[in-house]
């Protein structure tokens, strides 16, 4: 038996009887605070310092930081050490008015750290949040952990190397 599918809406019929419409039309921001705390990609907001002030519980899944742990605390809680004077030239450029990639297309592929200390793979896009005059407040991140793809592929590459290390004296291994 087919599944039915209710009409699409026609102007006599907006399809303004669901329950969901009648919250996009009505209740927009509870809608908005559903979508951001139940999205399944870590979502934190930063001020023009580097301050968290919001975390969703996909963060709190991803970083292993509780709200109330996190909150009022600068995002170097989960920037390795090492990258952390990179992190913020960036940063301080984006605040400052530079233009960023990963406001638009542009994954940024970057090591996290969790709070128990262990090495994570991110990836993420930004959002510049900005006034009504259009002075920068700060950034939204949406975040995804991609610790076992970039892993699965650090492991392919060993492979691949180990494989062309035993290719034949003088010949080329090629990869089509």
């Amino acid at each position: 038996m087919p599944i039915q599918r209710p009409p699409a809406a026609s102007p006599s019929n907006k399809g303004d009887a669901s329950p969901l419409a009648a919250i996009i039309r009505d209740d927009f921001s509870r809608l908005c605070r559903s979508l951001v705390e139940d999205c399944p990609d870590a979502i934190l907001v930063a001020d023009r310092e580097g301050v968290v002030r919001y975390w969703n519980r996909s963060a709190t899944r991803l970083f292993g930081f509780e709200v109330d742990q996190v909150l009022g605390q600068s995002l170097d809680l989960i920037i390795p050490a090492a990258l952390r004077e990179r992190h913020w030239l960036g940063y301080d450029a984006v605040m400052g008015g530079a233009a960023t990639r990963y406001a638009g297309d542009a994954l940024l592929a970057v090591p996290a750290v969790h709070r128990d200390g262990h090495r994570l793979s991110i990836e993420f896009k930004l959002t510049v949040l900005r006034d009504e005059r259009g002075a920068i407040l700060g950034v939204a991140a949406y975040v995804r952990d991609v610790t076992t793809a970039w892993k699965e592929q650090q492991a392919l590459k060993k492979r691949l190397s180990l494989l062309e290390s035993k290719g034949a004296p003088g010949k080329e291994v090629t990869h089509e």
